[in-house]
């Protein structure tokens, strides 16, 4: 309890005695932070568009189910992992086979389907829902598509997609399916391009194939270089954010030798110096993010850096809440030393 309230004391005296120098300082933690967030922005958007190992086109010559259903088990579980699926009826433009990995991260209401899923529900991305009272489209809402009936139990953002969603399995069950098309995350080896032609091939309802094998992204050349420009910014602004950091450090440093020389234990200064750092850079997380959310509207329209999803902006700034930690308890356990006390208290 006493910990808490130097903490708070020296809160407020940073903020009193030297508000300029506490609020330049909160700045420019939450602008470099957001600078971070918007450098992550662009790596993240160069990782998920050029991460795709390979895809697969497959144009179907008769739509067997039974066939239909042994050949998808087989490109989803012996090739690597899915990235997307997609099946189409050349006869109907209202509705598809569809999953992406990316369904959890795109969920505006309800919830999405698995990749095995074969029930008869179906999801609308949330550019096709009509909100209003007289019979729109709300999740739980019964669909009818011809003589089927499906549920609703999700709505998406950014899907990309205008029409009735359904599970794979469901669809090739129950329409005329004409082609498929399967991305995986993985680079598709040599080895397995060639065992998927041999498979397909030999599948009596596939009439043609198409098979795209992708480079890893770090064995294009450019976009290596582009990570290395991105990592040289990256070590700009963590430089700044440490230099920051350590200024808010040596601010306090007379105050905790103070507390030494009065009979606080190393270990209780070096954790009052963590628990005030924390805080410290957790406020500047939080503008930072919230300065960066508010940006990120505007900045993914000119398709910059990546915007479908804020869930990797969170992982990454507790990763970089992480790194600033480590840095604030090393920096506290040298500043707990006896040498640097008495230095301090003899001036």
């Amino acid at each position: 309890m006493n910990k808490l309230i130097l903490i708070i004391q020296n809160f407020r005296y940073m903020i009193k005695k030297r508000g300029g120098v506490f609020g330049a300082a909160l700045i420019s933690l939450s602008v470099c932070l957001c600078g971070l967030l918007f450098y992550a922005g662009i790596a993240f958007k160069i990782f998920y568009n050029e991460k795709s190992g390979g895809s697969v086109d497959i144009q179907i010559s008769e739509s067997n189910p039974e066939a239909l259903i042994s050949l998808l088990s087989e490109l989803k579980h012996g090739y690597g992992d899915i990235e997307y699926i997609e099946a189409y009826d050349s006869g109907r433009d209202d509705l598809m086979g569809y999953y992406n990995m990316n369904f959890y991260d795109c969920i505006s209401s309800g919830k999405a389907y698995s990749l095995d899923e074969d029930g008869d529900v179906l999801l609308l991305d949330e550019s096709k829902v009509k909100l209003e009272s007289d019979g729109g489209f709300v999740v739980g809402k019964v669909v009818n598509l011809g003589d089927k009936s499906y549920r609703l139990i999700g709505t998406l953002v950014f899907s990309d997609q205008d029409c009735y969603m359904l599970p794979i399995d469901n669809f090739v069950k129950n329409y005329s399916t004409s082609r498929l098309k399967i991305g995986y995350t993985n680079a598709l080896k040599r080895r397995d391009v060639n065992a998927l032609k041999k498979y397909l091939k030999n599948s009596a309802c596939v009439s043609d194939v198409k098979i795209v094998r992708k480079k890893s992204i770090f064995e294009v050349s450019y976009i290596v270089t582009l990570f290395a420009e991105i990592g040289m910014m990256f070590s700009v602004v963590i430089l700044n954010i440490f230099a920051i950091l350590y200024y808010w450090l040596v601010f306090f440093k007379r105050n905790y030798a103070v507390y030494r020389v009065c009979g606080a234990s190393n270990n209780l200064n070096v954790r009052m110096i963590a628990i005030q750092s924390m805080l410290f850079v957790f406020i500047g997380m939080v503008i930072g993010n919230l300065i960066y959310m508010g940006l990120l509207s505007v900045i993914s329209a000119y398709d910059v850096v990546y915007g479908y999803s804020y869930m990797p902006y969170i992982k990454f700034s507790g990763l970089v809440y992480v790194v600033l930690m480590v840095f604030s308890i090393i920096h506290a356990i040298r500043f707990g030393k006896k040498e640097e006390i008495y230095r301090v208290t003899e001036r």
